[in-house]
């Protein structure tokens, strides 16, 4: 699940204290944002399942999928990140939730930014 992620530190170097995450975390942790990789907080909570919050990045703040974080957003390119951030700034401009996630749910599918959270039943 989700505590199993490490966090990145782009283009640092970074200690093992630093780089491994463990269950003793519990629901918040300072860490990078899994897309635009800055500074950020991501916050696990019971009645999201699955998902997580990711505040304080310059992404603008955004609700993740637990297996996007883990599987999908690690192996995106820069320009890839810097769009996918553009996309969840805007939601947020338009005061609207973002909600990223795959498009048919699985770690294959195309990463899709909704403004509602998507069904689990999907």
């Amino acid at each position: 699940m989700l505590n199993s992620v490490r966090p990145r530190a782009p283009s640092a170097e970074i200690g093992l204290e630093d780089e491994l995450v463990t269950a003793a975390t519990k629901n918040l942790r300072g860490t990078w944002c899994p897309v635009c990789e800055q500074p950020a907080t991501l916050v696990e909570g019971r009645d999201t399942g699955g998902w997580c919050r990711v505040d304080g990045c310059r992404c603008g703040g955004f609700f993740v999928a637990a297996d996007t974080v883990e599987w999908r957003l690690p192996r995106l390119t820069t320009e890839e990140r810097a769009e996918l951030s553009v996309t969840i700034q805007g939601f947020g401009a338009m005061g609207r939730e973002a909600w990223l996630s795959t498009s048919d749910g699985r770690i294959s599918g195309r990463l899709v930014v909704r403004v509602k959270r998507p069904s689990d039943a999907s």
